[in-house]
């Protein structure tokens, strides 16, 4: 049997068109005529049949279901006998919601209007309240680069999808955010340091490791993968805004970091990986060796851990240990080292010499150098070659000079005769130079020499304290006529060498060399005033005049060779006799009795003793001694020896490799005066450039790494045994030394051994000390800072001013 699904009578079908806007006004009494309204509403009803006409009559039309014909039939003229009353057609359900649906969308896209085009358009559209950090934004435009393009702008990135992190809103940030070169790079590091660390962000075949990570973090895992590529991350994938005045907008769940990383674990102390060889990373920059300095200070103790804080202290925030300052933590044992107290040869570092030459050999070949000293058996120094090698002149000459024994040049040929000639009067030009225009003029030609310019700054640190008196008087006993030798051989003049005895004006140079420990003033004590021709080195307290060889010093006993300035028998100021006899500090009076002692010796006879120039100069500076001026360190952090390892390993990569090397080499070995590198590691870096670490590791300040660790808050949970040793217990059997052999920081072998993570498991629980993974772990690496709010100035030079 056929089941009709609705009726179409007309007093009984309640049906409505899709399309029929109106009904009869009698459908809500259940009896809706058959006609219904029409299109604009209006009731067609006025009769319940239509008649027809048969020839003259009219015939009842009413159906047969309807119970046939009328009795009444229609009238004459053919109306029917039932009309019918109209009614009030109304709308259909459809129509009325339709023109509900019209009404809201008229007055919701006026609230748009009013909203997105109104004076208050920010306010109405925020989704809430701004974090603290961020109240100084003045609109949406601060933040989001599709507000100034107007409400298109908006529609198209709420329904159009955002642009990725390089185009879109990510660039904002990076207004006020510095994080480096790479900020919006996953961790803002290469994908190669990525690759190389634990956890690889996934993507593509990243291995998942089975059972390690929670069933809802692979399922996510699997369906939406990390992208590895492309523009990188959108800061706010982590980062979201809006959560009120007090948000954190650094709070991360455990989960979305797991959520990019191919090991996934429940918790810190179910499945996360361990620490491998943290904290170590590298070798330390200060060549200390716990294990040895403990045997050696501590050999009853396995682990003395109450001695870390005689050498380590907390930076201002309680984050690293810091190693005290040499004072504190070394001087004791060490500063002798840097004095070169104990040194067999002399603590000094010769920086201009004059160098020994067969002058015989010289003499034989008629090579015109002029005076020079005959005893000297000094070399060349490194800082010498260097200015040399950068005289396009010169270098040839120095090459073939090196190739040579100055002491002996009998079998020497005309043009190493020649060669050895251009160095003399080079090391000559050198020390005139030096003395007419002072120290500043060496800059220039250390700037060839290095193949990088010497900034003032670094002039001063490789030359400064040089004093004058210093370098007039070595000049004075090596060279007494430097002045006019120089003028005749750069006017074209030979300068014959002397004949005789006379080439060696230095035969006292075994007398007090003076030393400058403060590089400004005169050494008094070891040298004469006369600086014009003297070629002696008799000094105030020790030597006669030009003429007064014998050494008999102006305050001692001498007799008259010009020098005596108040003896008439050659009796001193201070030791000898007086006109009449008595000396001004003792002496024998008339009657031959001595002021101070019964039996003495004869005080016409009593000296001065003449000083040692390295013990004089004992507490640093320049000093001349045998035929070349030296520096000597003054203490740690002497800045003479750390400005000219400084420049001369960042000249290692430049085209004063050669010259740089040499100097490097001279000053960086262990046992080089001041022994710099037997504490101070050296890193090779790019292009063979070489960096001294002076300092220890120091914390990052705006650069922070994957890992962050606060020691203060540890100091409590240490144990009165164990102290720092809970944590850091020394490796006993490491080779520590063995990571010095080379200048790679990255191989290397500890001191002591890596921290455990159950050792950390112990307190970071969800009941204890927690164990998010922010609480240890930094998302941003390298350089993380905000820069300087502009000034108003700024602000209108990169608007182009203000109307």
């Amino acid at each position: 049997m056929i089941r009709r699904l609705q009726t179409f009578a007309f007093n009984k079908s309640p049906y409505e068109r899709p399309n029929q806007k109106w009904v009869c006004g009698r459908a809500a009494e259940g009896h809706p005529c058959r006609v219904g309204p029409d299109r604009r509403g209006r009731c067609r009803a006025r009769a319940e049949c239509r008649p027809r006409g048969e020839g003259e009559a009219w015939v009842c039309n009413r159906p047969p279901s309807a119970g046939g014909p009328c009795s009444d039939g229609p009238g004459p003229d053919g109306h029917c006998a039932h009309p019918i009353p109209p009614c009030q057609p109304v709308r259909s359900l459809r129509a009325r919601r339709g023109l509900a649906a019209r009404w809201v969308t008229a007055l919701a896209v006026g609230l748009m209007v009013v909203v997105l085009y109104g004076p208050d358009a920010g306010r109405w559209l925020a989704p809430g309240g701004l974090s603290a950090p961020h109240t100084q934004v003045e609109d949406c435009g601060g933040c989001h680069r599709s507000f100034e393009g107007g409400p298109s702008q908006w529609l198209h990135a709420a329904f159009g999808g955002a642009p990725g992190p390089a185009e879109g809103d990510s660039q904002r940030c990076l207004g006020c955010h510095e994080l480096g070169d790479q900020p919006l790079r996953p961790h803002g590091v290469p994908e190669a340091r990525l690759a190389a660390a634990d956890g690889e962000p996934q993507g593509g075949d990243a291995p998942q490791q089975a059972g390690m990570g929670p069933l809802g973090l692979e399922l996510a895992g699997r369906l939406f993968p990390a992208a590895a590529g492309g523009d990188g991350l959108a800061c706010a994938t982590c980062h979201s805004e809006h959560q009120g005045h007090g948000a954190d907008l650094t709070a991360m769940g455990d989960r979305r970091c797991q959520a990019c990383h191919s090991e996934q674990f429940a918790a810190f102390t179910d499945g996360h990986p361990d620490f491998g060889n943290y904290p170590h990373q590298r070798r330390t920059r200060l060549n200390f060796d716990h294990v040895s300095h403990t045997r050696k200070h501590f050999p009853d103790a396995d682990d003395p851990p109450e001695r870390c804080v005689a050498c380590h202290e907390t930076d201002d925030r309680g984050r690293t240990m810091q190693v005290a300052g040499f004072e504190t933590a070394c001087a004791s044992c060490h500063a002798s080292d840097i004095h070169a107290e104990k040194a067999a040869g002399s603590p000094g570092i010769p920086v201009l010499t004059v160098p020994g030459l067969d002058l015989p050999s010289l003499r034989q070949a008629d090579a015109g150098i002029g005076q020079w000293p005959a005893v000297s058996d000094r070399e060349l120094t490194p800082f010498m070659r260097a200015v040399f090698a950068a005289d396009p002149e010169l270098a040839p000459a120095l090459e073939r000079f090196r190739e040579l024994d100055p002491l002996d040049l009998r079998d020497a040929s005309p043009a190493d005769i020649e060669a050895v000639a251009k160095i003399a009067w080079a090391t000559k030009g050198l020390l005139r130079d030096l003395i007419a225009d002072g120290p500043a003029t060496l800059r220039p030609a250390l700037s060839r020499a290095l193949g990088r310019d010497i900034g003032p700054g670094a002039a001063r640190d490789l030359l400064g304290g040089m004093g004058m008196a210093t370098v007039k008087r070595a000049q004075a006993a090596w060279f007494p006529d430097l002045a006019s030798e120089v003028a005749r051989h750069r006017a074209g003049e030979a300068v014959p060498m002397p004949a005789g005895e006379f080439d060696a004006p230095a035969a006292t140079e075994a007398a007090p060399a003076d030393a400058d420990s403060g590089g400004s003033g005169e050494a008094i004590l070891n040298d004469s005033g006369d600086s014009g021709g003297d070629s002696s080195e008799d000094g105030i307290l020790g030597g006669g005049s030009q003429a007064d060889e014998d050494g008999e010093a102006i305050l001692g006993a001498g007799e008259d060779g010009g020098g005596d300035t108040g003896g008439d028998a050659g009796g001193g100021i201070l030791s000898g006799q007086a006109e009449d006899g008595g000396g001004l500090l003792g002496g024998e009076d008339e009657g031959g009795e001595e002021g101070g002692g019964s039996e003495a010796a004869d005080p016409a006879e009593a000296e001065l003793s003449e000083p040692d120039p390295v013990e004089w100069g004992r507490l640093g500076g320049w000093y001349r001694d045998f035929f070349a001026l030296l520096y000597r360190p003054g203490g740690h952090g002497d800045r003479f020896l750390k400005g000219w390892l400084d420049v001369a390993g960042r000249a290692m990569a430049g085209e004063g490799e050669a010259s740089a090397a040499a100097i490097f080499r001279h000053l960086g070995a262990p046992d080089a005066p001041g022994r710099c590198t037997k504490c101070h590691s050296v890193d090779a870096g790019n292009g063979g450039a070489l960096a001294v670490n002076w300092a220890a590791a120091a914390p990052r300040g705006e650069r922070q790494g994957f890992t962050r660790f606060a020691h203060a808050p540890h100091f409590s949970v240490l144990s009165g045994d164990d102290g720092c040793a809970e944590c850091h217990a020394l490796d006993r059997d490491s080779d520590y030394q063995a990571s010095f052999q080379d200048r790679n920081p990255t191989t290397f072998h500890a001191n002591f051994r890596p921290i455990e993570r159950d050792t950390c498991a112990r307190c970071h629980v969800d009941e204890r000390a927690g164990n998010d993974c922010t609480q240890c772990h930094n998302y941003h690496v390298g350089p993380v800072a905000e820069p300087a709010t502009p000034t108003r100035l700024e602000a209108l030079t990169r608007g182009g001013g203000e109307n």
